[in-house]
């Protein structure tokens, strides 16, 4: 099988690729992109910096033994120079992802000894939002006020307001929010939206930024105007974009409304000009459950390891009834441990993270394995559409912006009988009190973390032109999604 000879141009399509052990050129609109310790880097524009001072030499023993290579000169010289350079794409998202290969392994559950801590991305938070949500159940603005004035004040983040403070702006961007909803009911969905001014939305400042909702008959009568409040977990910089759980409370009466999501300053002035307004129906009927014909289990949620081994099994048994023994197979954000090293066939690992690839690679070679290692944003797949027979997504849909639409545009890469494997999906949703230190420290970090219930997936999967084959526990989802 000759290397990535499956693979097109990620900015003109083309499939004729010039392909030498340093890069990929394409003979049609001449860009050109690197490879690097055997990875080709799919991006053209991405910039290189090399670290002046090498990583001792226990963490690159201790990295090939976590990583189980050997432990020989060669190997560990291609360990240092790896890590001996970083790499930036200039957006947010993809640099947030980037460059945090050791961060992943301790969410694994590996222990990353004292002397390699530097290198990982962890930030303090700098608010509690747990207190925060038990303020804001009580509605004691004071209270509110005090302990985030505190918490400002310690770390350095409090916003000193001129006589004339700039006015918060922000985008929704989108919802997942049904469109049909029963009367009287108090619940959380999620809406996503963009800070598009100037100033951090912070609900850890004077004037907390909250979001809320009015409700309005089709005609634009007020019915509800002062909801319920949800705090940012964050402080949102301009430019950023988060997914957040809102609380809202439906009307008592049915009939037909306008949900109008805005943001408001605490005790300042409400926020409407850049609200979204959300055609909703209101209904005393119970809401049909997309998801009563899932298997559910009350079982408590699996651990990391546990849960991707039930993918794994649940996986071989799925390609097993197709009775073929190799299979033309894409991993979106394997890291460097990639499933497919259970398989044969063509077999491709795309990630953001360049490091994970690299050393992906080198297990590759040392475990004499068929798989193809690619860092390429999976929002554009340098393959052509009905390539595979399927594609597997462990731990990494809910990373993805815009989950309908990153699912509709790797379903094109399917073959008419090929299938999405979801694996390891978090379930529920991570609001005030729920929201554990690690999901914070991910958002601190900059990574698009976000969460959706066993609902929002049967309305993503749905919408998305899939047919969903779920299995789900407490806390994960397994998924295997087909075309419809």
């Amino acid at each position: 099988m000759a290397l990535f000879h499956n693979m097109q141009c990620v900015r003109c399509s083309s499939r004729q690729l010039k392909i030498d052990a340093q890069s990929i050129q394409c003979e049609r609109c001449v860009t050109t992109y690197k490879i690097s310790h055997g990875v080709p880097i799919l991006f053209p524009d991405v910039i290189t910096q090399t670290i002046s001072q090498d990583l001792p030499e226990e963490i690159i023993g201790w990295l090939g033994v976590v990583m189980d290579l050997p432990n020989d000169y060669e190997t560990l010289s291609k360990l240092k120079s790896i890590f001996s350079t970083t790499y930036q794409f200039g957006d947010f998202l993809l640099d947030a992802e980037n460059n945090q290969f050791l961060d992943r392994l301790q969410n694994s559950g590996i222990n990353i000894p004292e002397s390699a801590k530097f290198l990982l991305k962890t930030q303090t938070p700098i608010t509690s939002a747990t207190r925060l949500h038990q303020l804001l159940e009580q509605k004691n603005l004071n209270q509110i006020n005090t302990v985030l004035d505190k918490v400002g004040a310690s770390a350095s983040v409090n916003i000193e307001y001129s006589s004339s403070p700039p006015t918060p702006r922000y985008r929704w961007i989108l919802d997942y929010l049904p469109r049909r909803m029963s009367a009287a009911k108090v619940f959380t969905g999620n809406a996503r939206l963009e800070n598009v001014g100037t100033i951090p939305l912070s609900s850890h400042t004077a004037y907390p930024i909250m979001i809320s909702y009015h409700w309005r008959t089709l005609n634009g009568e007020v019915i509800t105007f002062d909801g319920h409040r949800t705090p940012f977990p964050i402080e949102l910089g301009s430019g950023r974009q988060l997914t957040i759980p809102v609380k809202i409370e439906t009307p008592s009466e049915p009939g037909d409304y306008l949900l109008e999501l805005t943001l408001l300053e605490e005790g300042h002035r409400w926020l409407d000009e850049d609200a979204k307004q959300i055609p909703i129906k209101v209904t005393k009927e119970p809401i049909p459950d997309l998801t009563a014909h899932w298997q559910k289990s009350n079982q408590p949620p699996a651990n990391y390891a546990e849960n991707q081994i039930a993918g794994l099994n649940w996986l071989k048994a799925q390609l097993q009834e197709t009775g073929k023994s190799e299979f033309t197979i894409l991993e979106i954000g394997g890291t460097a441990h990639s499933m497919l090293f259970h398989f044969t066939g063509e077999l491709y690992n795309v990630d953001i993270d360049i490091h994970a690839m690299q050393i992906g690679a080198l297990l590759n070679q040392h475990w004499n394995k068929q798989v193809q290692f690619i860092c390429a944003d999976a929002h554009t797949l340098p393959f052509p559409d009905e390539t595979f027979d399927a594609i597997i997504l462990s731990n990494a849909l809910h990373h993805f912006p815009d989950v309908r639409q990153f699912l509709r545009t790797i379903a094109r890469k399917l073959r008419p009988d090929g299938f999405i494997a979801v694996l390891s999906e978090p379930v529920g949703h991570y609001y005030g009190s729920n929201i554990s230190p690690d999901f914070l420290q991910e958002l601190f970090k900059g990574v698009n973390e976000q969460s959706f219930t066993l609902a929002e997936y049967a309305d993503i999967f749905c919408s998305s032109g899939l047919i969903a084959e779920v299995t789900a526990d407490e806390g994960s989802l397994r998924a295997f999604l087909r075309l419809m």
